[in-house]
């Protein structure tokens, strides 16, 4: 079957959807990343260290995903890369440089995934690990990420961009839209087997599958404990299930990205039994953009003291509209409660507990 040809208007929407995900997320997870800063509770500092990284890394995936825009192209054993975005008014290494960072972030959060449920279930049976040693954790696995990025910078310097270009419009003509390198730059691997590319694809392509493995194997764990009948009061076992509830929606948004890297993986290496999938090329990136864009919605909502400081100013406002009475009377006294509830909690120790 032949693919559709990338034409102005799907540019237009690739570019457009971009757009719009990308500066959600960079809003949103600078509105997390402030929440973490000044609304986090002594008790929840530990566990901020993990959204705090977390965070970073999507909000700086969303800015350098924006500034590359990357389409993907496999052309047989070659890799080929489109840059769409701010980069191509730059130098064309420019490109290269964001989808490297792009791609440190993609890595960094799939193993900030499982330790995230690791942390979940290590306060649920022993007690909350010390800020220290989860920063220790956080900067452990930011180190292959790191040199990932550095490896990828240095295949980027080396890419010859005329031979990709080349066998781009040689074997992928329909792809190569538009054919001018001040709106598309081109660039990209020569071949996927040379070992510094093919381990820097590994690695970025493969940890969310074990990532997976051991965020459901800690989430049946963490699930089992709570329904268990350990020693917990009411409050604390709610408030771990509600974490665990926003751990795994947001475990899901990365199954897409999992889902693509696996089909371009297949579709790289010419698996046999290969399925045509519509807009890949655009979508093996695009997906990031998305999840990245929704996911700091997901903290927001379910870590009370973030939602609370969030809808605060809402319900303000909705106060001095004209709205029904009723309805207003009702916005002032669920905050006249939330507000005397969070007073009254401030000295609790059980804030450790939970968090």
């Amino acid at each position: 079957m032949q693919e559709p040809i990338f034409t102005p208007q799907r540019a237009a929407v690739f570019i457009g959807v971009h757009h719009f995900c990308d500066t959600v997320s960079a809003l949103a997870n600078l509105l997390l990343f402030f929440l973490i800063i000044f609304r986090t509770s002594r008790g929840f500092r530990s566990y901020s260290i993990i959204l705090a990284c977390t965070t970073c890394s999507e909000l700086v995936l969303g800015a350098s995903s924006m500034f590359a825009m990357p389409r993907l192209v496999p052309i047989d054993l070659s890799l080929a890369y489109q840059f769409h975005g701010l980069c191509r008014y730059f130098h064309p290494l420019s490109c290269g440089i964001a989808q490297s960072v792009t791609s440190h972030c993609i890595s960094y959060s799939y193993t900030l995934m499982p330790l995230s449920f690791w942390y979940r279930h290590h306060v649920i049976k022993h007690k909350a690990p010390p800020t220290a040693r989860i920063a220790f954790y956080c900067f452990l696995v930011y180190v292959p990420a790191f040199i990932t990025m550095i490896l990828h910078i240095v295949a980027f310097v080396e890419a010859d961009s005329a031979y990709i270009y080349k066998i781009l419009a040689e074997k992928r003509p329909e792809s190569l839209w538009p054919n001018n390198p001040r709106i598309a730059v081109v660039t990209g691997f020569r071949s996927m087997l040379d070992i510094e590319t093919f381990l820097l694809i590994v690695w970025v392509c493969m940890p969310v599958f074990p990532g997976y493995a051991i965020s459901i194997y800690y989430r049946q764990k963490i699930l089992r404990k709570l329904n268990s009948d350990i020693a917990m009061s009411k409050k604390t076992r709610a408030a771990q299930k509600s974490l665990v509830t926003a751990l795994g929606l947001q475990a899901l948004l990365p199954f897409f990205c999992m889902s693509q890297s696996a089909f371009y993986i297949w579709k790289q290496f010419e698996f046999p039994g290969v399925a045509y999938l519509p807009y890949y090329e655009e979508w093996v990136f695009l997906s990031l953009a998305v999840a990245s864009s929704i996911s700091p919605f997901i903290t927001i909502w379910f870590v009370k003291p973030y939602r609370e400081c969030c809808l605060k100013p809402i319900f303000r406002i909705l106060v001095c509209l004209k709205v029904p009475m009723r309805t207003r009377s009702a916005k002032v006294r669920y905050f006249t409660r939330t507000s005397e509830t969070a007073e009254s909690q401030k000295g609790q120790t059980e804030t450790n507990d939970i968090c």
